[in-house]
């Protein structure tokens, strides 16, 4: 199952010039490879909306020699203002086939000159890979709590049994002592 990234980007100052077209490369870490469609842009919502020049102009494509890079280039119909706060720019489809458990990070590059001066390059965001216990764990896990359980009412059942009558009462058959009798001996009829 392909994991899905959101990548952002904001307009770092007010007098940025608007946004005409937008060439970028994204950068997974060694062992992380895109999809063969690398990841979406254009949807409702996101920067260039509605604007956005058709293929072949503009597209989402992964490095056939190098499949930890994938290129994304936008050319606006008409020119696009960045937003000052962070507005969805594309989403990544990234394959997580294989990767070890710990933390991904994908890398911005952003190569137009024009968006040099809007867009920040750096991270564009990160992931992490965690462990699902198969399911013969799960099973193992799940016997180990059904048993324990049993265990645990069938030693209530036992304390309330002693609580109720305790071993010195069990002993003396139900015949009463008071204090001033003297302790059973072995003679007596236990």
């Amino acid at each position: 199952m392909p994991i899905s990234l959101n990548v952002f980007a904001r307009r770092e100052f007010v007098n940025d010039p608007d946004l005409v077209s937008l060439t970028a490369d994204f950068n997974l870490p060694a062992g992380v490879s895109f999809n063969s469609t690398p990841g979406t842009f254009g949807q409702s919502g996101t920067i260039g909306s509605g604007a956005i020049a058709p293929a072949p102009v503009s597209g989402f494509e992964r490095n056939s020699s190098n499949t930890r890079v994938a290129s994304l280039s936008l050319d606006f119909l008409s020119a696009q203002t960045i937003p000052l706060c962070d507005t969805r720019l594309a989403t990544l489809s990234i394959d997580p086939t294989g990767l070890v458990i710990g933390p991904y990070f994908v890398i911005f590059l952003a190569t137009e000159a024009n968006a040099d001066t809007v867009l920040n390059s750096g991270v564009a965001g990160s992931f992490t890979i965690t462990a699902v216990p198969e399911l013969s764990t799960m099973l193992l896990i799940a016997s180990a709590s059904v048993i324990s359980v049993i265990r645990h009412r069938r030693h209530r059942v036992a304390l309330a049994q002693r609580i109720v009558n305790p071993p010195l009462s069990r002993a003396l058959n139900g015949r009463k002592i008071s204090a001033c009798d003297p302790f059973p001996t072995p003679e007596d009829d236990w």
